[in-house]
């Protein structure tokens, strides 16, 4: 089935969505109030599923894309080794973490 677009559906149900997404209402009262918008076999259940986002669909990043840098730092500590890695937009990001960097620390090069 073909992901529909927002402007496939009616503002207000997109309103109501809004609100449950940002915890303002809960999944229970989202779905009373989608039942208003469900027409024919159409259910509550099924607009929330066409409604939620699907992060699979998501575009991916190679990783050799040169916009990005990875980097991985090692810390020591009297209870064992840990490991982190950060990945940061290489394009100028305004981000306040890249502004309260220097400026050679922001630089990809």
């Amino acid at each position: 089935m073909e992901r529909k677009q927002a402007s496939d559906f009616d503002p207000a149900l997109l309103g109501l969505f809004h609100r449950y997404v940002h915890g303002v209402i809960s999944r229970r009262e989202f779905l009373d109030g989608a039942a208003k918008f469900a027409v024919g076999g159409m259910t509550a259940m099924g607009l929330w599923e066409m409604l939620r986002p699907n992060y699979a669909l998501g575009q991916q990043v190679a990783k050799d894309d040169k916009r990005i840098k990875a980097e991985y730092t090692f810390y020591s500590s009297p209870k064992g080794n840990a490991s982190a890695s950060a990945r940061r937009n290489c394009t100028g990001s305004s981000s306040a973490w890249a502004r309260a960097r220097p400026l050679s620390s922001r630089l990809c090069t």
